[in-house]
């Protein structure tokens, strides 16, 4: 298949790189781009931390803590990806969690009910995130009225291509698949997409969405061929091809 590669670098070259081993032809046009936010002081919710939580990778790489002894506290993170960020950026207390946010929320309540951690309006979780984010995360910890504080340390950035060479990585050779890894991502894509392919090319491509949140943006944007990804992992996405 020719697949459209969607995510930011240097995530999209290490898929392109997956998918030639699989025998596809992978076609990258990230949407996006993943910065840090400059300036960013030491925050003193942060120092006060009983416990640390990531959802992204990026999270990890664009985050200097304040502090040895931050590195030593509990660092939850969504999944195993970010967990291996996390041990290899030297966090020594990296706690697994199931795969999506409102999980991962759950684990932690059920951590600081049976007394594995300890947090408080003065010692809180402290969530290191993204400008751009879904609240799916916050909002259950609020629900599990689990204390906790957000910081954000990167950006998202919209890319912006010209017609002609949207023109050439979807019209003048139509891709067959799309690889889709956020909602915001799938919105970007039609965003684009709409000026250059009519109703029916949409219609022929198959869409590989990471989660529902994602596949749902699909099927409200176009009628399409949509498949979605049992878990957020980019292993299980790439075996629906």
């Amino acid at each position: 298949m020719r697949v459209l590669v969607t995510r930011p670098q240097p995530g999209a070259a290490r898929t392109a790189a997956r998918l030639q081993v699989m025998g596809h032809d992978p076609v990258l046009l990230p949407l996006s781009r993943i910065v840090a936010i400059p300036g960013r002081a030491s925050d003193p919710v942060e120092r006060s931390a009983g416990a640390f939580a990531v959802t992204s990778a990026a999270a990890v790489k664009h985050w200097n803590p304040s502090g040895q002894d931050r590195h030593r506290l509990p660092l939850y993170t969504v999944g195993g990806r970010t967990a291996s960020q996390a041990l290899a950026a030297g966090f020594t207390d990296v706690r697994k969690g199931p795969g999506t946010g409102r999980d991962l929320a759950r684990m932690i309540e059920g951590d600081e009910s049976a007394g594995r951690i300890e947090l408080s309006d003065v010692h809180p979780l402290v969530y290191i995130a993204g400008r751009v984010r879904k609240s799916i995360f916050e909002s259950e910890l609020a629900a599990c009225k689990v204390p906790f504080s957000s910081i954000e340390v990167y950006n998202t950035e919209k890319i912006s291509y010209s017609a002609d060479f949207l023109n050439d990585r979807l019209k003048d050779m139509p891709v067959d698949g799309v690889l889709l890894y956020s909602a915001n991502a799938a919105s970007m894509f039609f965003e684009l997409a709409h000026p250059i392919l009519s109703s029916n090319e949409l219609k022929n491509i198959e869409f590989f969405c990471i989660s529902e949140t994602v596949a749902a943006i699909v099927r409200e944007t176009a009628a399409a061929r949509c498949h979605v990804a049992k878990d957020p992992d980019e292993h299980l996405l790439l075996s629906l091809l």
